[in-house]
């Protein structure tokens, strides 16, 4: 499939290499190893907060029952979407996968 199949004298594959890999050299301009898709883990946890704002010792740390939810997202950056405070602007369609994780 790569294979250059020039027949002319100058593009001669059995004379020199660079010649031979040519096709699969150009492939490193026409595609990317980049992506712009992110996976994304969330873990909440519940604290208590004092009067001052201080955050405290976990809920529940005290008789071994800390509850902490999960959740995993895999969001891809290259649907077109905006940003508006207050306003959804088709971010779900950015939301490839979401798994609340109980």
């Amino acid at each position: 499939m790569f294979d250059f199949d020039n027949t002319a004298p100058i593009y001669n594959a059995d004379r020199n290499a660079y010649f031979r890999n040519l096709q699969r050299q150009r492939l490193g301009n026409l595609v990317t190893t980049k992506s712009s898709v992110f996976a994304v883990w969330v873990t909440v946890g519940y604290f208590e907060v004092d009067e001052n704002g201080l955050i405290g010792a976990e809920i529940g740390a005290d008789t071994g029952d800390v509850k902490r939810n999960r959740g995993f997202f895999m969001f891809d950056r290259s649907i077109p979407m905006a940003f508006e405070p207050g306003k959804n602007h088709n971010i779900e369609k950015g939301i490839l996968v979401e798994s609340i994780i109980e």
